[in-house]
């Protein structure tokens, strides 16, 4: 008998500090869930702390409604359709759990589109956030911090596993939630930048599609001896050369940043990029962001829409929900599941 990580319970492990990085785990080949079980004794919540799961409640997959029995710890969700290859990942022994693609599409039909392209996001980004417990029971939100990691997924990865699901449970909204997800993000402020550039205007966004993050310029020798590297990489880089990268005080304050920061743009000048440049206090305001994202939609000559200002609000109440990390918005991804999901 074996027990499936699943929905929550496997997102907290790809998702969060605590679980993502606690050790390797191999992919289970598994046909049926007919062997599913989770014997409430053998397998209590506090078990699974070294998994990298959090909460007090287990969530797991069985394949029959029969089998669906509630204990105060562990709630069952029913699966009886295919199981594709790389759907389930081996902890150890008897234990398994959804891999981050399954557990994506698992939680679809929960989560908005918003919320849905960020854990994608996050998922496919070289940071993982860091979750402090020790607010909640003060009654105040966890806090949520960031430190580098490998990414566990892919957008790609993604996409071909939604293919191979199509008519599955959930299998629409995770499809048009990777329209709006980035990869390759180093920071939550580039994942909040990037989501923002994709997400449609009637959702607040801007609509000009995904930019390729952190991505690799390799310079022609001339360029090169203009700033001293024969490679460059740009925080965001858009069709036609556009390119834009976020500053801050943290990194560039001093003679020597600015010669640095006067010597990249010289260089991406000279390669016929056009290099635009995104700051702190920018984010702060949606008049200053308004005014780069219109720079980059003329820049990257596609056809001109004015940013309607009547909508300045929407775009203000997204931008503040992808940046407020400190709430409990995104940490509130945990607390969206009924007790009985079919």
């Amino acid at each position: 008998m074996a027990m499936y990580l699943s929905h929550t319970s496997a997102l907290s492990r790809w998702l969060f500090d605590d679980g993502r990085c606690f050790c390797d785990v191999t992919e289970a080949c598994v046909r049926n869930l007919d062997a599913a079980a989770c014997p409430s004794r053998e397998f209590e919540a506090h078990d699974l702390v070294g998994t990298g799961v959090r909460g007090d409640v287990v969530h797991v997959l069985v394949s029959q409604p029969d089998r669906r029995y509630q204990t105060k710890q562990v709630r069952r969700h029913v699966w009886s359709g295919a199981i594709p290859r790389g759907a389930f990942l081996r902890l150890h022994n008897d234990c398994l759990i959804s891999s981050p693609e399954f557990t994506l599409l698992q939680m679809a039909p929960h989560l908005d589109a918003v919320q849905l392209a960020w854990v994608a996001s996050i998922m496919c980004s070289h940071f993982v956030p860091v979750l402090d417990d020790l607010d909640e029971g003060m009654g105040m939100s966890p806090t949520i911090g960031f430190r580098g990691a490998e990414p566990v997924t892919s957008v790609a990865r993604l996409e071909s596993f939604a293919r191979q699901m199509q008519g599955a449970y959930g299998c629409n909204p995770f499809q048009t939630s990777l329209r709006y997800a980035c990869e390759g993000a180093t920071s939550p402020m580039e994942v909040a930048i990037a989501m923002m550039s994709a997400i449609p205007r009637r959702l607040g966004g801007y609509g000009i599609g995904n930019a390729k993050l952190n991505a690799e310029i390799t310079l022609r020798n001339s360029a090169a001896r203009l700033c001293g590297k024969q490679v460059l990489y740009v925080d965001f880089l858009f069709p036609d050369k556009v390119v834009c990268e976020y500053d801050s005080k943290q990194f560039h304050a001093g003679a020597d940043s600015l010669r640095r920061d006067r010597e990249r743009y010289n260089a991406l000048v000279a390669m016929g990029y056009r290099p635009l440049g995104i700051t702190k206090e920018c984010i702060g305001s949606i008049t200053k962001i308004d005014a780069v994202f219109d720079m980059i939609i003329r820049l990257s000559h596609r056809r001109r829409r004015p940013i309607s200002q009547s909508s300045a609000w929407e775009r203000q109440s997204l931008l503040s929900r992808l940046l407020d990390l400190d709430s409990r918005e995104m940490a509130g991804i945990f607390d969206v599941l009924p007790i009985y999901v079919s």
